[in-house]
């Protein structure tokens, strides 16, 4: 399955205009206010719709999204090239997306979010 149109589906809500949640009729105010609760986190920073995590799965480098893993990928630069392009795509049709590589501790960074330049990430 091809990665674009494994994540081509999914909510959405962006820092840089009105939440898919505030256009449509059918949320309440209950419904938006949780909606934005559940794409933040604590210290009040947007959370993406979708991400894509970058990990190292028996020995091999792989994009994790929605519970399934794509690759392997020569390199870990491959693999965020990769999911930063389906991440963009994702973002091009209004849905929030940002790839997160694991690093060796287990913790996550986050290397690229739609709304960041495209040009500088290349």
């Amino acid at each position: 399955m091809d990665l674009r149109a494994a994540s081509a589906q999914g909510p959405s809500s962006s820092p840089w205009g009105a939440s898919r949640a505030e256009k449509l009729p059918l949320f309440d105010s209950y419904s938006q206010t949780l909606y934005k609760e559940l794409f933040t986190d604590w210290d009040e920073v947007h959370m993406a719709a979708e991400q894509y995590f970058i990990i190292l799965h028996n020995g091999e480098w792989k994009i994790s999204f929605k519970d399934r893993h794509y690759g392997p990928f020569a390199t870990q630069a491959e693999a965020i090239e990769a999911a930063v392009d389906a991440a963009y795509a994702q973002g091009e049709i209004g849905i929030d997306a940002q790839v997160l590589v694991e690093e060796a501790n287990h913790q996550l960074r986050t290397e690229w979010a739609y709304g960041q330049d495209f040009n500088t990430f290349r």
